[in-house]
């Protein structure tokens, strides 16, 4: 059976429109309660956020204050190992007082010196430190003073090593060879060596006239130099108690 509809096709229209406004409307009031729900969310979170901000910003102030106290004191820290290396360059060279001490501790009857001269050797193939390459960048006058002052004694010192010279006359050649090797005991020495050992022409006597040179170990600071106090080597040294005191002198 087929359905006959006598409804004029205008009352048809106004009928679709009027369901089609209620579903707009319902549609409307949805995404309406959803902005406002979402509003009072972000509302809520942003006043929870505000608030463990409060909670925090104490810590956080406190954290500033400390991180700003670490860098001061890294620098001051940084101020103070130099201050420090440069204190324990100065010891090099080493006092002549104490070279002497331990170069001429227990001194045979038999050995007689003539001369003793401390100087610094350049190193065989070492030409003097100049600011070459990277060096040459580095302006001394923007440094602190306690690196630019150990800049300028490693230039001056790092050139070579300090030498003491011995020379004199012996009447027992042996008696030399047995005092030059318990030099080589000695924590300061680094090398002893018998440059030369000449008989003289006097014949009423047997004499010997000899050169020898006592190399000294690298001071604090310097390659191949100690890393611990000087104290240490002063102390391995009993003949130079006297003069430990001055052993942190230039």
């Amino acid at each position: 059976m087929q359905n006959i509809d006598f409804l004029p096709t205008d009352f048809k229209r106004r009928r679709t429109n009027r369901h089609g406004r209620s579903w707009q409307i319902v549609v409307g009031i949805a995404a309406i309660g959803l902005l406002v729900a979402a509003a009072m969310a972000q509302s809520r979170a942003h006043s929870q956020i505000k608030a463990r901000l409060a909670q925090i910003e104490p810590g956080r102030n406190l954290l500033d204050a400390q991180q700003s106290e670490l860098a001061e004191m890294r620098a001051r820290l940084a101020e103070t190992e130099a201050q420090a290396g440069l204190l324990a360059y100065m010891g090099h060279p080493w006092p002549k007082t104490q070279l002497l001490a331990a170069a001429l501790r227990s001194v045979p009857d038999a050995i007689v010196y003539d001369r003793v001269h401390i100087a610094l050797d350049s190193q065989p193939g070492q030409a003097p430190r100049r600011q070459t390459g990277e060096d040459a960048e580095v302006d001394l006058t923007t440094l602190e003073p306690a690196l630019r002052d150990m800049q300028l004694l490693q230039q001056e010192y790092d050139i070579g090593v300090v030498a003491i010279v011995l020379e004199g006359i012996t009447t027992d050649g042996i008696e030399l060879h047995r005092y030059l090797d318990g030099l080589n005991d000695v924590p300061l020495l680094d090398k002893v060596e018998l440059q030369s050992l000449e008989s003289t022409n006097d014949e009423s006597e047997v004499k010997f006239r000899f050169e020898a040179r006592l190399t000294v170990r690298p001071g604090f600071g310097q390659p191949n130099g100690p890393d611990g106090p000087s104290q240490q080597l002063a102390q391995a040294n009993p003949d130079s108690r006297l003069i430990d005191s001055e052993s942190n002198q230039p």
